[in-house]
């Protein structure tokens, strides 16, 4: 079940698109094409410390940031997220297992995934990839941007924030879907498996 499925319209909207997703090899839109939305996916990662891939699809990648702390559903809360390499769409739903022996490996689940679209000025582009991906690559180098989450836990919009070099900051905008009361650190099961990191060894 999608979080937040009271709202009827925008669940059945998410499930829609995420049933008739190609999955693989999708590259960019062409201007005023009708076309599907883009995608996000979290991993959780259990190596030697505990944390979140983050990555947004653009460009046919997923731009990645790293996050030693989940995401908070309080405004006033902000996540230091560290920038990294380019990731292949091909990883989306990868989970892994500890593997014997591998000092450093563990446990990747995904966490969350789900569709997202740029909406610094209130206007979303769920169904224009071409429009999502320019406004996306133009914040992205600018340092700053604003999205929309639609997933299984992730709801609402998040603004970015660069503070130098591959340093940002993710805060949770003020909108309906604020709760501070609700830990999200503490929703550690797979959306694709079920699992839990830990559970296979118990």
């Amino acid at each position: 079940m999608v979080w937040g499925a009271g709202e009827g319209v925008m669940t059945s909207m998410l499930e829609r698109y995420l049933r008739g997703m190609n999955r693989h090899g999708r590259g960019r839109s062409d201007p005023g094409e009708a076309s599907e939305p883009l995608r996000f996916i979290v991993h959780m990662r259990a190596t030697h410390m505990p944390h979140y891939d983050l990555g947004l699809e653009v460009g046919g990648v997923f731009r990645s940031w790293l996050l030693v702390q989940c995401l908070s559903l309080d405004p006033t809360v902000e996540r230091m997220a560290l920038q990294l390499s380019n990731r292949s769409l091909e990883e989306a739903e990868r989970e892994d297992e500890p593997v014997a022996g591998e000092c450093g490996t563990g446990e990747v689940v995904v966490w969350d995934t789900g569709v997202y679209s740029p909406d610094d000025d209130c206007t979303f582009f769920f169904g224009d990839r071409y429009e999502a991906e320019e406004r996306m690559e133009r914040g992205i180098g600018a340092g700053r941007f604003s999205v929309f989450f639609w997933g299984y836990k992730l709801a609402g919009s998040w603004a970015f924030r660069q503070t130098g070099g591959g340093q940002w900051v993710i805060r949770k905008r003020d909108d309906l879907f604020v709760d501070p009361s609700r830990d999200l650190s503490l929703e550690n099961r797979s959306v694709v498996s079920g699992r839990v990191i830990g559970s296979a060894k118990e």
